[in-house]
């Protein structure tokens, strides 16, 4: 701007011949104030941009960071492996036995046991209904009897009934878990007749298990009440297993 003024003048002054020295110091001037105020022009432009270029950056929002600076501190740490069953924790001592899954076809339903959340032993599991449907049989022998002590016969109690000589629940038991498929043990009450047979030998889960039909028959030969019944294999209040009572 400063060149393009300066070439203006000088062709001015070239075309106008002699011109009165005082204007040529005049238009000298004019020029030389013009590039002045032209460059201070120029100055004051970019700084007005400059400062509203800072503005602009100071009050717009942030852009967002790439991709994988938005995710990396998001990432969480992965969770540690769930032992055992449904969230069951498993210690040393103790790890959560597996789901028994659907009950066999041929495995009475009484005897089948309902499964809490978390199983870690046999002592968990669930035959409330093997266990009223006992408390029934016991009260349905349960007979009126003026020979008998107090009054009443407890016709479903088979080890009392039997007899059976010496350390009774222990040998009451190894006639159970020694009998065969189909074998009966019999006992006469004072109305009715009872009998235990071996019905199945079937596990539930990893704990073998057999189940047992409980009679009780009329003189008639009716059947007047009957239940199912259960030993297993496990641990109870022994540090081995054995065959134990269930129901």
């Amino acid at each position: 701007m400063h060149k393009l003024l300066l070439s203006a003048a000088c062709g001015a002054l070239i075309v106008s011949g002699p011109v009165h020295a005082q204007f040529g110091e005049l238009l000298k001037n004019a020029v030389t104030n013009a590039a002045t105020n032209a460059a201070t022009s120029a100055a004051a432009h970019a700084t007005t941009n400059a400062v509203n270029g800072a503005i602009r950056g100071a009050t717009s929002p942030s852009a967002p960071p790439p991709p994988a600076a938005q995710h990396a501190g998001s990432a969480s740490a992965p969770l540690p492996e769930t032992a055992g069953r449904g969230g069951c924790e498993s210690t040393r001592k103790r790890k959560p036995l597996a789901p028994l899954g659907p009950r066999p076809a041929n495995f009475p339903a009484a005897l089948w046991p309902a499964e809490p959340a978390c199983v870690y032993g046999f002592e968990d599991y669930d035959f409330t209904v093997g266990q009223e449907q006992a408390k029934a049989f016991d009260q349905a022998g349960r007979v009126a009897c003026s020979e008998c002590a107090g009054g009443f016969s407890h016709d479903a109690n088979a080890q009392g009934k039997l007899a059976v000589s010496g350390g009774l629940t222990k040998r009451f038991l190894e006639m159970l878990v020694t009998m065969r498929p189909g074998e009966k043990i019999e006992w006469k009450g004072a109305r009715y007749r009872g009998a235990i047979t071996l019905a199945g030998e079937l596990p539930i889960g990893e704990f073998p298990c057999r189940q047992f039909h409980w009679t009780l028959t009329s003189k008639a030969d009716v059947v007047m009440a009957e239940r199912e019944g259960l030993y297993c294999i496990w641990k109870h209040r022994s540090d081995d297993p054995v065959w134990t009572k269930v129901l």
